[in-house]
């Protein structure tokens, strides 16, 4: 059964550019962009693996509708809830190795993104390059896994294989 809650903070791709510089704004996350998102079994910040929805979000920001994706794995939500956000740089919350390899995973494969596979690879690509530790980004090794091995993963895998950056 697909858990409903997933994470608190949207990583909004495109949120610099669609807010004013340090303007609190409304956040709202209405629902799955695909209507069947995939589902995985992760572990992140515990040894215990959580089955997810996987994928992105339709999100709102005042008039502005957008895709969005989360970045933390250990806070749950629920949708429809309005959250209060404002820009930041990705180098404020993570190292530049991270924040390169965050930018390099939306630049090659965000306008790819067409089905629920690929919004599902493009979450589990952000969730590894955020919580990874290791020198190197895998779905199978390290701090965050995913124990099935689904088209999503093998895809998000693919993707990673290709960026620089690899963890602190």
């Amino acid at each position: 059964m697909l858990k409903r809650s997933l994470s608190a903070i949207s990583f909004a791709i495109g949120l610099t550019i669609a807010v004013g510089a340090q303007a609190a704004q409304t956040l709202d996350i209405t629902k799955f962009t695909y209507s069947h998102p995939v589902t995985a079994d992760v572990m992140g910040h515990s040894e215990d693996s959580d089955e997810v929805g996987v994928g992105g979000f339709n999100a709102l920001l005042g008039a502005k509708a957008f895709l969005s994706f989360s970045v933390e794995t250990a806070q749950p939500f629920t949708f429809g809830h309005a959250f209060s956000v404002k820009s930041v740089d990705a180098n404020t919350f993570y190292s530049a190795p991270k924040a390169l390899a965050i930018g390099q995973l939306y630049t090659q494969h965000f306008a790819a993104i067409d089905d629920a596979k690929d919004s599902a690879a493009f979450q589990l690509a952000l969730w590894e390059i955020v919580n990874e530790t290791s020198s190197t980004y895998s779905l199978v090794n390290g701090k965050f896994k995913v124990s099935s091995e689904s088209s999503a993963a093998r895809t998000a895998n693919k993707w990673l294989s290709g960026l620089s950056g690899a963890g602190d």
